[in-house]
């Protein structure tokens, strides 16, 4: 039967052969016991300020990075990293005064001196994310008084305070380094055949457990320490075939550790993108959870909602437009609850208007589904249309007067900005524009009507305005020709007549003279009528005589 490694099995050999030790050193013990708990107190005591004193030094080095990154990067949530740290390096500072109580002076020295220290700090951080550079270097470098300075002074004021500790650790190193051969020669003594027993046991048990293990415990341990620091790059050489030891299931880790490392710190990568993105898009975007409470706010919807603080507070009186995360979505809504509700069972898009602090918005709300296709949260992009309906109805208000007739009415400019100052500035154009030819023709139809159509329009205008000018140009000029043609004609018509009256009188002369001339004609006639007659006459009577 294969022999199987087990703790029980181990734990089990290793009490049997610890009772077989502990009945024949059950002397030896007994008056070594005191001395070494007494040693093994006062080091577990050094070693326990020892690790509080570097938990301190770390969190004072926590403190100068986010102070830092602040002054760097303008960012104010390292303001309440820092203030943390710096709460935790004070309660580090009260479990070491407890600890140690004669120490007390010192450690009021030490809060003294870290309070110093983070004031600094902060007012340093504060003049750098103020563009008060100059004010920031002095409070960074100024002797004695400086950032650099507390921390250097902070420094050596807790270097003071290790070492005696150190000190102290190192003297109980030292006795039991100086006890350790009086007391090893007892125990081998005394226990030379209990050893001996054991030797083989332990040969045996150390052979599995080196094999279940994999490599030597210090090796383990330090690719360990290096996994945990986030080293995932370390060589780690398999005996052949080992495919269950600690080392095996260490070397899987690190590779899946790593794997997962890559993974995440990509997410993150993309989660920065996408936060860097959403936080200089200028349209207003929150994402709430799937409880509907708020876990982001880009800078331009904050930026509108300071807008609207005011106005928002009449609502909600503790409304503050920088720290709403945490608090829920419902505090925009008549009705917070079913607002919320509402969200939860949100499975597509919505839209809708809102008002909110007094300013008009169109809301779209869509959710956000996970791979397992549960709703984890929302999103919702907030249009602001205040001044677009207040432009819609200005421009709508000046187009009905202009259907009227009425060209007098303008926008409002003042209350502008952006796209909707172009309109507003467009629009006025437009109808300044018309207003101008339109006056100028009427202008120019009045003189027409009056008979003066030597002022022609003079502006320059585009397009049909410029048509419009020319053709109302063109019919005073083409006015005026017609009427210098009638009176060429008129005065034509006049020479003619004139003529003709002449002629009139001339012909009644001559008809006049052809009248005497026909009486005298006609007369003449008569006579010849008279004699044609008489002759007829006698030539019957003639006739008759004959007969």
């Amino acid at each position: 039967m294969k022999f199987t490694f087990s703790l029980r099995r181990s734990a089990i050999i290793l009490i049997i052969g610890a009772m077989i030790i502990a009945i024949i050193n059950v002397t030896a013990a007994t008056h070594l016991t005191g001395q070494l708990k007494e040693y093994d107190t006062e080091a577990e005591l050094t070693d326990i300020s020892l690790t509080i004193a570097n938990e301190f030094q770390y969190k004072t080095l926590q403190i100068q990075q986010s102070l830092t990154d602040a002054s760097a990067t303008g960012d104010r949530d390292a303001f309440k990293e820092a203030e943390q740290h710096f709460q935790n390096a004070e309660e580090y500072l009260n479990e070491l005064n407890q600890l140690r109580p004669a120490s007390k002076a010192t450690f009021d020295d030490l809060s003294r001196k870290l309070k110093t220290y983070y004031d600094t700090g902060k007012q340093m951080a504060e003049a750098y994310i103020n563009n008060e550079r100059d004010a920031g270097n002095v409070l960074m470098k100024q002797p004695n008084t400086g950032f650099n300075a507390r921390a250097t002074e902070l420094v050596m004021a807790m270097k003071h305070f290790i070492t005696p500790i150190q000190d102290q650790s190192n003297a109980i190193k030292l006795k039991l380094h100086e006890n350790t051969p009086r007391i090893r020669s007892v125990i081998i003594l005394i226990n030379a055949l209990s050893i001996l027993c054991l030797i083989v046991v332990l040969f045996v048990l150390g052979r599995i457990l080196f094999k279940r293990l994999g490599a030597e415990p210090t090796e383990i341990s330090t690719i360990a320490n290096r996994i945990a620091k986030g080293n995932f790059k370390n060589t780690i050489n398999l005996m052949p075939g080992d495919n269950d030891s600690v080392l095996a299931a260490i070397s899987a880790m690190q590779t899946n550790l790593s794997n997962n490392m890559e993974i995440a710190n990509k997410k993150a990568q993309e989660m920065l993108r996408i936060t860097t993105a959403l936080d200089s898009s200028s349209l207003n975007t929150r994402i709430a959870d799937k409880d509907g409470n708020i876990i982001y706010l880009n800078k331009a919807l904050i930026n509108t909602l300071k807008q609207t603080q005011e106005e928002m507070r009449k609502k909600t009186p503790d409304f503050d437009a920088e720290n709403l995360i945490g608090r829920s979505v419902g505090l925009f809504y008549d009705d917070p609850h079913a607002a919320v509700e509402g969200l939860k069972n949100l499975r597509d898009e919505r839209q809708s208007p809102i008002v909110i602090g007094g300013r008009d918005y169109w809301l779209i709300t869509n959710p956000i589904i996970n791979a397992a296709g549960e709703q984890d949260g929302t999103v919702g992009q907030w249009i602001d249309k205040t001044e677009e309906l207040i432009a819609q109805k200005e421009v709508s208000e000046l187009v009905q007067a202009a259907a009227a007739g009425d060209l007098s009415h303008r926008i409002n400019l003042q209350d502008k900005s952006g796209f909707f100052l172009t309109l507003a500035e467009s629009v006025n154009q437009m109808v300044e524009s018309t207003n101008g030819v339109i006056n100028e023709t009427i202008a120019a139809l009045e003189r027409i009507a009056n008979g003066d159509m030597t002022q022609q329009i003079e502006t320059q205008y585009q397009g049909t305005y410029e048509l419009i000018k020319d053709n109302a140009n063109l019919t005073m000029q083409r006015l005026t020709d017609i009427v210098s043609e009638i009176k060429a004609v008129t005065h034509a018509t006049n020479v003619s007549a004139t003529q003709i009256a002449a002629g009139n009188l001339d012909l009644s002369q001559r008809t006049e003279e052809q009248a005497s001339s026909l009486e005298e004609t006609a007369a003449s006639m008569e006579q010849m009528a008279a004699t044609v007659k008489q002759n007829a006459d006698n030539a019957r009577q003639a006739n008759m005589m004959a007969a």
